[in-house]
């Protein structure tokens, strides 16, 4: 999912976040059902006598809070690409943002790589000066495209690579001139 805003001094900031079904309090509520759930047969099957599916039962309950805080962890990261005057900044994080880089606004190229069999999603890279940063890896082709589409309305034209330089042109006097 992808937020877009402008600032009050002229910034404009997209904010990168995972699709993610349920916020924290469904993830404790869903949490707190399968435990529920899980130490419910447990303890009926303790009372039938089968009391070794206890531990089993514990440590199964471990690994699905485990999951499911791992899960949640991952649903709160965020980027933020930021532009701001002559700079885009692209930062990353959960509660702290920390910047990745910080390059030219001008000299910034958007690369939207597609792979060539169709069997891999699309990669979104920011490359400027010889660096290459990946970003929105988490968003759907759609957005993705769509982001693409919208750093390169906001950054401008930027210089295309040249892949060979042109002949150099001979200089000098025509050869007319030694007859």
């Amino acid at each position: 999912m992808v937020e877009h805003s402008h600032g009050a001094k002229g910034e404009i900031t997209f904010v990168i976040w995972p699709h993610t079904a349920l916020n924290w309090v469904g993830m404790r509520r869903l949490l707190c059902v399968l435990t529920a759930a899980i130490a419910a047969v447990a303890v009926y099957f303790a009372l039938q006598g089968a009391w070794l599916v206890l531990p089993f039962a514990g440590l199964e309950a471990l690994v699905v809070c485990g999951g499911i805080y791992l899960n949640a962890r991952w649903a709160v990261t965020r980027e933020v690409v930021r532009l701001d005057g002559r700079d885009l900044v692209v930062s990353r994080g959960r509660r702290d943002l920390v910047e990745v880089a910080r390059l030219s606004r001008h000299w910034t190229r958007v690369a939207l790589v597609r792979d060539g069999s169709g069997w891999y999603p699309s990669r979104l890279f920011l490359e400027s000066h010889g660096r290459r940063l990946e970003i929105a890896s988490v968003l759907t082709e759609v957005e993705r495209e769509g982001l693409a589409a919208d750093l390169r309305s906001q950054l401008g034209p930027a210089p295309v690579p040249h892949p060979t330089r042109p002949a150099p042109v001979p200089q000098g006097l025509p050869t007319a001139a030694y007859e």
